[in-house]
């Protein structure tokens, strides 16, 4: 009897042990990292959807930022394979919005717009104020530029970068700096401005630098300098 009783009680420990671990198992699975607001919640959807990114996607998407897991929009190695791609395809053409679309369903959409002025197919020669910007949803920025396309070869410039801005949901980010680094279009390089800032969301910290390209009577922007011709 007393041998029996031991054996029926080390089975209960093994039991409650195995349903323990069970249950441990199913609380650890997936994890949220953290939560985001609900206010949050709302700003990212809106976001997501300016991005052309369905409900349903958009979801799944904050799942896994809370959970702790990069977003394919935001992660190096796919910038650079987008930024190869783009240039592969000869898509290089200014004065618009791009938008890339990754694995997951997430989005970029960048590029540079005339402020307060039509659509032109083409640059012509003048003064313009253009914005570039660089927006992911969760992680948005860009700044204002004063530039002069000169008809001619070799002699476009930039006049002046300011107010940068940079809005980060869910995060913190240092304040953003921006200043023209070439002011004139040469013979082999372009003009062009930088902007940085630093980022921290609960799934890492990133420094960003923003560029705007200036010459061959045209512009662009871009997350590398690319100011050789």
């Amino acid at each position: 009897m007393k041998k029996f009783v031991s054996f029926m009680s080390i089975f209960v420990l093994m039991l409650v042990a195995f349903v323990q671990g069970v249950s441990a198992e199913k609380v650890s699975a997936n994890p949220k990292v953290f939560e985001f607001s609900q206010t949050d919640i709302e700003n990212l959807k809106d976001r997501f959807s300016e991005l052309g990114i369905d409900e349903k996607t958009q979801n799944t998407l904050i799942k896994k930022l809370e959970n702790g897991e990069v977003l394919d929009s935001m992660k190096e190695e796919n910038l650079q394979k987008a930024k190869a791609q783009i240039i592969a395809n000869g898509e290089n053409s200014l004065n618009k919005s791009r938008v890339i679309t990754f694995n997951d369903g997430s989005k970029i959409m960048y590029g540079t717009r005339l402020v307060d002025s039509e659509i032109q197919p083409m640059v012509s020669p003048g003064s313009y104020m253009i914005e570039s910007y660089w927006f992911t949803g969760i992680v948005n920025f860009g700044f204002y530029s004063d530039i002069v396309i000169v008809s001619g070869n070799n002699n476009d410039y930039i006049v002046d970068s300011y107010d940068p801005y940079v809005s980060v949901l869910g995060g913190s980010f240092t304040p953003p700096t921006v200043g023209i680094k070439r002011k004139y279009e040469t013979s082999t390089r372009r003009a062009y401005s930088q902007m940085d800032f630093t980022y921290t969301i609960p799934t890492g910290q990133s420094t960003m630098k923003l560029y705007l390209n200036v010459g061959d009577n045209d512009y662009e922007t871009t997350l590398s300098k690319d100011d050789v011709k």
